[in-house]
């Protein structure tokens, strides 16, 4: 079976609570307006960002709109260049508020590529957002008219990483290089520093699952899959997401049979 993060890539789509946050702030920037990537207007819109290269941040898109299925990740350029840089890792997430279901964040964490770590260099961040048609987790859940938005209006904060966003984007360059139990160990730690994010779950189980994909004795791993997983998609419904969370539990459901 294709673990959770095989119909997402690389980048991970998360979605939870509202993370704590005690970070600087290096960067605020006003409302702003643009058009999905894959649409025929859409034109570049970057922000200026000057930090030190090899920096871990995490950038905060606060939505205007309350589409859940809006998904994102960003560019970054050297300042004036016209081809982005390479991003080795970045990993992209939801946050909503307790409070105000239908206030949703996207944070995406990543570190500032570069040569020469340490150094000040002049950034600027491009913001780029799609529309996502299938489902997160490649299962038929329910039918759902998709109504795709012509326009994504966002506010945009560029803090230093958190412990648990560092911890999160480790994890995933582990599982990429497929150190499964080095990963899962990972997940748990951020899991213990911020327990209210339902994909830390799902991704933790969906390691589970890899990692029982290369050994024949898959008892001792088959409930820690079942309890991730369970628990993820309780956190999605607590923040209004039950179709998420119907998805996640077909495709238990088919990993049971």
């Amino acid at each position: 079976m294709r673990s959770i993060l095989s119909g997402v890539g690389v980048m991970g789509v998360l979605l939870g609570l509202a993370m704590p946050v005690s970070a600087e702030v290096l960067l605020q920037a006003g409302a702003t307006e643009t058009k999905l990537v894959t649409a025929e207007t859409h034109r570049s819109i970057r922000h200026p960002l000057t930090a030190e290269v090899g920096q871990t941040i995490a950038i905060r898109l606060k939505l205007a709109n309350n589409n859940p299925r809006i998904v994102s990740h960003v560019a970054v350029y050297i300042a004036g260049k016209y081809t982005p840089l390479v991003v080795d890792n970045q990993v992209s997430y939801r946050t909503v508020d307790p409070s105000q279901k239908s206030q949703i964040s996207h944070l995406v964490v990543l570190t500032l590529p570069g040569e020469q770590v340490g150094t000040q260099m002049s950034y600027e961040i491009e913001p780029l957002f799609d529309y996502e048609v299938e489902s997160l987790f490649d299962v038929e859940a329910e039918t759902v008219e998709a109504v795709i938005p012509s326009t994504v209006r966002y506010r945009m904060t560029v803090e230093t990483a958190t412990v648990a966003q560092r911890l999160l984007l480790e994890a995933q360059a582990q599982r990429t290089r497929q150190e499964y139990e080095s990963a899962i160990s990972t997940y748990t730690r951020a899991i213990n520093l911020n327990p209210e994010i339902a994909d830390f779950y799902a991704q933790r189980g969906s390691a589970y699952l890899a990692q029982a994909e290369t050994t024949s004795d898959i008892s001792h791993i088959y409930n820690a899959i079942v309890a991730d997983w369970e628990m993820a998609a309780q956190l999605y419904e607590q923040v209004g997401h039950g179709y998420r969370a119907s998805a996640l539990r077909a495709q238990l459901k088919q990993f049971n049979n």
